[in-house]
């Protein structure tokens, strides 16, 4: 994927969508349906489409525009850095740090 610069996720309904995830995490841009995780993972208007004619004319529209795609590319890289080992394993630290705090409190 990381030699791709677009994808695709057409699966209405997908409840997360990890593809799309990975697309994100390696660099993708991709247009996902808008019902389902995946339009919660690329969080942006022109990423995401209701049917086939949406989704033709908005990749047309940033297929055409390169400084667009550079911002889509940007945000894209952003949200799929939500969805790193990295990020999950900071997210997990800090609830288990929040968890003993409050349980030393309690104790005391």
């Amino acid at each position: 994927m990381a030699g791709h610069k677009f994808g695709i996720h057409a699966r209405t309904g997908e409840a997360f969508g990890i593809a799309v995830a990975e697309m994100a995490k390696a660099g993708c841009i991709p247009f996902v349906h808008q019902e389902g995780g995946p339009a919660e993972i690329v969080s942006h208007p022109l990423l995401s489409y209701r049917n086939i004619d949406e989704a033709a004319t908005k990749i047309d529209r940033v297929l055409r525009d390169h400084p667009l795609q550079d911002q889509l590319h940007e945000h894209v890289k952003h949200q799929g850095q939500r969805f790193s080992a990295e990020s999950y394993t900071s997210g997990i630290r800090a609830v288990v740090a929040r968890f003993l705090k409050r349980s030393r409190k309690e104790a005391a």
